[in-house]
């Protein structure tokens, strides 16, 4: 089989109704010293498309996600690094594809700086609601930082923070209801 060129790291998988099966990875470059967010797609998981790169400008994004919906719309988010750059933190961003990956949607910042994202994406679907959690942090105070679309993925609402009572270390990737019972329990 083909596999995806460069050194990839943090894969996420999704499959569309007709089998298709999508990957996104992160790679690297240890000679330009460059990550990128990419996704390759394969219908009989032997032979997969050449990678496509979500990020856009090379050198951006980490830790991608792909996440298909019941519609077969092919979502993919990821850590950007242009945030970085312009506010001193990372953002999460989003493109879609409603074409089982042929054209895509521009990719564009969906958190809003309610918190810092401190790591690995979480998504979730159920028809066209999308929820996206990642761990965070707001100055010293960690937790999971979230955002959710009813009309999948055209519109975002405000993000939101939870911070922990305790140091986040152990549970990052929990849904915010988990962590609002978790810190119920540290408590008591």
């Amino acid at each position: 089989g083909q596999d995806p060129p460069g050194y990839a790291i943090y894969p996420s998988l999704g499959v569309d109704s007709q089998g298709r099966v999508y990957m996104a990875y992160q790679g690297l470059d240890f000679f330009s010293m460059t990550q990128d967010a990419n996704l390759t797609w394969s219908d009989d998981g032997i032979t997969w498309t050449a990678p496509l790169p979500i990020s856009g400008t090379a050198g951006f994004g980490v830790y991608p996600q792909v996440l298909v919906d019941h519609a077969d719309r092919v979502h993919a988010f990821w850590l950007d690094y242009r945030g970085l750059l312009l506010t001193g933190a990372l953002t999460v961003w989003h493109s879609m594809s409603a074409d089982r990956g042929a054209t895509w949607s521009f990719g564009s910042s969906i958190s809003e700086g309610a918190a810092d994202p401190t790591g690995i994406i979480s998504v979730a679907a159920h028809l066209d609601e999308i929820v996206v959690t990642w761990p965070a942090s707001s100055g010293m105070a960690y937790g999971i930082s979230s955002i959710a679309s009813a009309d999948a993925g055209r519109t975002w609402g405000a993000e939101t923070f939870s911070p922990s009572a305790a140091p986040m270390r152990w549970y990052t990737s929990l849904p915010p209801r988990w962590v609002a019972s978790t810190q119920a329990a540290t408590l008591a």
